[in-house]
C-alpha cells in the first residue's frame, strides 16, 4: 500500500481521468494488505466536432468533468455503500490528465566524478531545480503549442529512476560512487483547467484539495508492476485527438513524444465525407471491422482508413526514426493502451512498422491483464484506464513527488 494511505486500513477515492475523446470516473477502496476495489465507474463520452479545437475541447473536458463529480457524489457512491463501505467517507480525489491535457518533459542527468562521492538529497534537488527552470523557460517561451501562452502549473516533479556506477537502486541517498545517473520526469498543465476541476471537486466532497497527475507515468509505472521483467518497451498511448510515444530503456524513461493524431481523426472524416452524425460514423467503423457494414458503405470507409492509417503511421514512424537517432537501441515491446472498439485498427498499423523498427511483440493492455492486482466488483464496467490508474495510485500514492 502506498505511503499515502498508511495511517488508516481503509480509504475511498474518487478517481478520475480526463481524456479528449471521454472523461470516466470510479469509486475506489484502497485497503491495507489487499488489492484495490474499484467499486462504481461511469464513462461520459466528449462529443468530438468535424474540426478539432482545442480550447472548445478543454470547456467540454471541463463540463463532463462536472458531470463526473456529480455522479460519484450521488449515483457513484450509493453503488458503493451497497458495497458495505457506508462508513467510509471520500477522503481524496485523484485526476489523472490524459493527452492532450499536459506538456510533459523527461530529463537524464549524469554525475560523473573522479573520486566516490556521497549521493545526498540536496545533490538530487540542486539537479532536478535546474532541469525544473529549463523545462520552465521552455514552456513559457511558446515552444509547447498546447500550453502556448497560457498560465501553468506544474503538477509532478518526480525522480522516476537511478543507477549508481551503472546500477539501479531504490534508495540512492548516502550511498558512493563516482557515476550516478537519473531519469527525471516532470508534467504542466494549463492553470485555468486545474483550478476549475479543483472547484468543483470541492462543490461536491469535502476535501481540502484534488491531486493531479498524468497518465505517461501511471501507464509506465503499472506496466512496471504487471510485467516486472521488462525493462525495454515502448508505450504507446492512442488517444482521442493525439498519440504519446514513450521510449522505456533499462527501466529508465528516455525520450517523449506526441504527435497530433488519435482515434477521433478516423471518425472525423467519415463524419465530413459520409455527413453523417458521431454515432453513426462509430457504428460504421464497428460495423465495417466486424465484416456486417452494407456493401455500399464499405470501399469508401475502407478507403477513408488507408487515408488515416498513412498519416498516423507517417506520425509516428517519424517519432521512431527521431528515437532511432540516440544510442539507445529500440525495443522490441511496444504496449498499447487505446480506445477497445479502436485497438485492432491501431495493432494492425502498428505491425505495418514492425519490420522496419524490430518491433516483433505488440501487448494491448486490456482489463484481463490488470484484475491480478485490481479488483472490479461485477456490477461495475472495467475501465482499463481507470485501472491502470488505480494501480499506480496503490503503488505511489497521490500527492505530488517533490
Amino acid at each position: 500500500m502506498s505511503i499515502m494511505f498508511r495511517s488508516k486500513k481503509e480509504h475511498l477515492c474518487v478517481v478520475c481521468d480526463v481524456g479528449s475523446t471521454s472523461v470516466s470516473a470510479g469509486i475506489v477502496l484502497f485497503r491495507e494488505n489487499q488489492k484495490p476495489k474499484i467499486l462504481a465507474t461511469n464513462i461520459f463520452p466528449i462529443s468530438i466536432s468535424t474540426k478539432p479545437d482545442i480550447l472548445n475541447l478543454e470547456e467540454k473536458a471541463v463540463g463532463f468533468f462536472e458531470k463526473a463529480m456529480f455522479w460519484a457524489a450521488h449515483d457513484g457512491l450509493a453503488v458503493a455503500y451497497k458495497q458495505g463501505v457506508f462508513k467510509n467517507k471520500v477522503e481524496h480525489v485523484c485526476v489523472v490528465l490524459s493527452s492532450p491535457w499536459y506538456v510533459s518533459k523527461t530529463s537524464k542527468v549524469v554525475i560523473d566524478k573522479e573520486k566516490p562521492f556521497e549521493l545526498d538529497n540536496e545533490l538530487i534537488q540542486t539537479a532536478v531545480k535546474s532541469e525544473e527552470n529549463i523545462f520552465e523557460q521552455d514552456v513559457l517561451s511558446g515552444k509547447y503549442e498546447s500550453v502556448k501562452g497560457k498560465d501553468i502549473k506544474m503538477i509532478e516533479r518526480e525522480v522516476v529512476a537511478v543507477r549508481l556506477n551503472g546500477y539501479e537502486t531504490l534508495d540512492p541517498h548516502n550511498k558512493k560512487a563516482t557515476n550516478v545517473e537519473f531519469s527525471f520526469f516532470m508534467s504542466v498543465v494549463p492553470m485555468k483547467m486545474v483550478t476549475s476541476m479543483n472547484n468543483l471537486a470541492k462543490k461536491y466532497f469535502h476535501i481540502e484539495e484534488i491531486f493531479f497527475r498524468t497518465f505517461p507515468l501511471c501507464f509506465f509505472n503499472s506496466i512496471k508492476k504487471i510485467y516486472p521483467h521488462e525493462s525495454d518497451f515502448i508505450l504507446l498511448d492512442v488517444a482521442g485527438e493525439s498519440t504519446e510515444v514513450i521510449l522505456i530503456s533499462k527501466n529508465i524513461i528516455e525520450r517523449s513524444a506526441s504527435f497530433f493524431s488519435g482515434v477521433n481523426n478516423l471518425r472525423r472524416l467519415v463524419m465530413e465525407k459520409l455527413e453523417v452524425t458521431e454515432e453513426i460514423a462509430y457504428s460504421f467503423l464497428i460495423m465495417n471491422k466486424s465484416g456486417t457494414i452494407e456493401p455500399a458503405f464499405k470501399k469508401e470507409l475502407d478507403d477513408l482508413a488507408l487515408k488515416d492509417s498513412e498519416t498516423w503511421t507517417s506520425s509516428l514512424s517519424n517519432i521512431l526514426d527521431s528515437f532511432q537517432k540516440t544510442s539507445i537501441p529500440l525495443p522490441t515491446t511496444c504496449f498499447v493502451v487505446c480506445d477497445q472498439a479502436m485497438l485492432s485498427l491501431f495493432e494492425s498499423r502498428i505491425k505495418e512498422l514492425s519490420e522496419k523498427y524490430g518491433i516483433s511483440h505488440i501487448v494491448a493492455i486490456t482489463s484481463d491483464k490488470i484484475l491480478d492486482h485490481v479488483e472490479v466488483v461485477k456490477s461495475a464496467k472495467q475501465v482499463e484506464i481507470l485501472m491502470i490508474e488505480t494501480l499506480f495510485l496503490e503503488r505511489h500514492g497521490i500527492g505530488l513527488h517533490n
